[in-house]
């Protein structure tokens, strides 16, 4: 296929596949807006109390440790540059950034298949009806611009290693930097950097080890400097209290597989299955192609633009291997983690597929091109038939993805309404079993109630010795949201032990106390 002159109807394209995708991503918000689960509202708090010049801490006193900095930054920043809410800012942020990762993704695309666009078309049109990032720039988190900053990552690496240029390393360095800060899965950019200044300047020693130097101090330092100057000096610890994740690297990688082979084929089909056809096609391909088919593939791999996308491949997937949580990992559809790796994955897929499948209907170019465009055109259905689900449901519920509490049910709750339409709960101090429940509905000040740490059994000389005292010199409401799933936090009949509890609301979603200290 001949290339389109200057890429101008190609570009034309991609910019209306990118507003389409904003537009589709604000229609599924339309009702509620995005969704909010317990991370997302730490961002919002966060970014609520740097805008009011309080620091990193959200919920009054809880440090911001457990993540870099960039996310909530520029929640804030937004809000103040806009005059809107923290969550209107970050809501409207994510929502654009889906048309940003749908352009950094076709031009990804367009630099690796400029002599074949056909690739770039579909691998465009592919991104622009991932479910996943759809779902994902719905809701409030880090990940649209951590997706946004790895395609920026890539398409400065591609220059770096085509051309030596300084300005693609200038561009690799900034765009490492700034991923590191947003996630700390972006020290993943920072290694494949490295592999790729090795690889580019490995007959010269001296100017890898410069340019190697150079880049490694720029994309790690600011995140050396917030981990050390403000997680370890001033709370010694370096990535917060999280607790110790249980990593088993083959059920990582397993259910990783899962949730990339389902981007392409229905849940009916069984992983097995689909892991067992694709490597016996590849297997196939590989024995029945020419030599030359075989050694056109491996060079293209192994050279600019490719390379980048291959390299970041095998280094990202691996450390989902040893990084992920194996208990959080069974869910079928949180894929936060892998569709990173959608773009990457479309690049590798494209190559192969030229190499090995098209480039062998030389008496019939046009007819093999036609057939497949055909075929995908009907495997076109399962994208567009999920999408529209997920946009009818979202609209009707609530982000239905990652999202805990910014649902209907939630709500229709009559205890939210209560709060939310009483302006004294926004000035007092508000004590509860569901923080983030709290603030997201009050924006008051919120902070835990007493509770055993999560290992404990939640016992009464626990609640005594620990809380003697509470609430001190901070009364207060309790705002006691039913059911409550937390076992080791305690419960009103529990509180009445150490403060003055008066019901002040019971109804539906839970009970409101107005909380004061016993007298001496």
């Amino acid at each position: 296929m001949k290339r389109l002159p200057s890429g101008r109807v190609f570009w034309a394209y991609l910019a209306i596949l990118g507003l389409l995708s904003i537009v589709i991503a604000w229609i599924a918000t339309s009702t509620y807006g995005a969704g909010v689960g317990t991370d997302g509202v730490i961002y919002l708090s966060t970014a609520d109390s740097l805008m009011d010049g309080k620091g990193f801490v959200y919920f009054e006193t809880n440090p911001y440790i457990r993540w870099p900095p960039l996310y909530p930054l520029t929640i804030a920043l937004l809000s103040r540059l806009t005059g809107v809410d923290v969550f209107i800012a970050a809501w409207s942020l994510n929502v654009i950034l889906l048309g940003a990762i749908v352009w950094l993704g076709g031009a990804l695309l367009f630099g690796c298949f400029q002599d074949e666009l056909i690739w770039a078309y579909l691998g465009s049109l592919i991104t622009a009806m991932s479910v996943s990032l759809l779902s994902l720039s719905a809701t409030v988190g880090s990940d649209p611009l951590f997706i946004a900053l790895i395609l920026a990552f890539l398409l400065a690496s591609n220059r770096y290693v085509a051309s030596q240029s300084t300005w693609g390393l200038v561009g690799m360095s900034i765009a490492a930097c700034l991923a590191c800060l947003q996630r700390l899965p972006g020290i993943t950019a920072v290694a494949t950097g490295l592999l790729l200044i090795l690889y580019t300047q490995r007959r010269n020693f001296k100017q890898a080890l410069l340019e190697g130097s150079a880049f490694s101090i720029t994309a790690l330092g600011p995140l050396l400097v917030w981990l050390v100057g403000h997680n370890y000096l001033r709370y010694q610890t370096v990535f917060g209290s999280g607790g110790a994740i249980r990593a088993e690297p083959l059920v990582n990688l397993q259910n990783s597989l899962n949730k990339i082979f389902h981007w392409f084929f229905p849940y009916i089909i069984p992983t097995i299955v689909i892991l067992v056809a694709l490597s016996a096609a590849l297997f196939l391909l590989i024995l029945i192609s020419e030599p030359h088919a075989r050694m056109q593939l491996a060079r293209r791999l192994a050279a600019p633009p490719l390379i980048s996308s291959l390299v970041f491949s095998a280094i990202y997937f691996s450390s989902l291997a040893v990084t992920l949580n194996s208990d959080d990992t069974n869910f079928p559809y949180y894929d936060r983690y892998q569709i990173v790796l959608l773009v990457p994955l479309l690049v590798l897929f494209f190559a192969i597929l030229q190499e090995l499948v098209l480039s062998r209907a030389t008496s019939r170019p046009l007819l093999a091109r036609g057939l497949f465009i055909i075929a995908f055109a009907v495997w076109l259905i399962y994208p567009a038939f999920r999408m529209y689900k997920y946009v009818v449901q979202s609209r009707a519920d609530g982000e239905i993805t990652y999202n805990r509490y910014n649902t209907r049910a939630l709500r229709e709750q009559k205890i939210l309404g209560v709060l939310a339409g009483d302006n004294r709960y926004k000035n007092e101090n508000l004590y509860t079993n569901y923080p983030a429940v709290a603030w997201f509905y009050t924006r008051g000040k919120v902070y835990e109630s007493p509770r055993a740490r999560i290992t404990e059994k939640p016992t009464l000389d626990i609640l005594l010795n620990r809380y003697a005292g509470w609430p001190g010199d901070q009364p207060g409401y309790l705002i006691w949201f039913t059911p409550n799933e937390y076992l080791h936090v305690y419960a009103p009949e529990d509180l009445r032990k150490l403060a003055v509890l008066t019901q002040v609301y019971r109804g539906a979603g839970g009970e409101v106390y107005r909380v004061r200290p016993r007298s001496p």
